[in-house]
């Protein structure tokens, strides 16, 4: 019952992608959590911007969204 209400998507990729993602990950030191953490929010950016600003602004909220930018103009 649990699983019908909060079902897991999982990806359907194809052996030779899976082999490809795995080298590339081990070749940039990271996990698949670390990959997405640093690069998944920038591919979507890209796809759609305005949607991607909006999602942030609505999880984060206004006051922790400017401490980010603060942090991030730091480095």
């Amino acid at each position: 019952m649990a699983k019908f209400k909060n079902p897991r998507l999982q990806a359907q990729i194809t052996p030779e992608l899976k082999n490809i993602t795995g080298k590339m990950l081990e070749h940039l030191q990271m996990n698949q959590a670390q990959f997405f953490e640093k690069y998944l929010p920038t591919l979507f950016f890209a796809i759609d911007k305005e949607k991607y600003l909006n999602l942030v602004e609505e999880v984060y909220g206004n006051k922790k969204l400017e401490e980010m930018i603060a942090e991030r103009d730091q480095d």
